[in-house]
């Protein structure tokens, strides 16, 4: 199973930030970059944007912040120093 299809099963299965995010550290700890995991948040978000639960959507951008770093550097995935 590809990484697109690991998150669209994760988002059906449980959307929370939580469960986002630990599925973002699996793909960095697969060696994974920065860059290819934002772009994969990115095709969902664009995907969700638009719907009427916004949970989703917002629970997408929330970990797409801690991906890039657009958050406290305690929360970062990818901490600045590290890259």
């Amino acid at each position: 199973m590809n990484s697109s299809d690991r998150l669209r099963y994760a988002i059906l299965a449980d959307p929370s930030a939580a469960n986002l995010l630990s599925l973002a550290r699996t793909f960095k700890s697969e060696g994974q970059t920065q860059q290819e995991i934002t772009v994969l948040f990115d095709v969902f978000r664009a995907a969700h944007e638009r719907d009427a639960d916004e949970n989703t959507y917002d629970n997408i951008l929330d970990t797409m912040d801690m991906i890039t770093g657009w958050c406290t550097p305690n929360r970062a995935l990818f901490p600045p120093d590290a890259q």
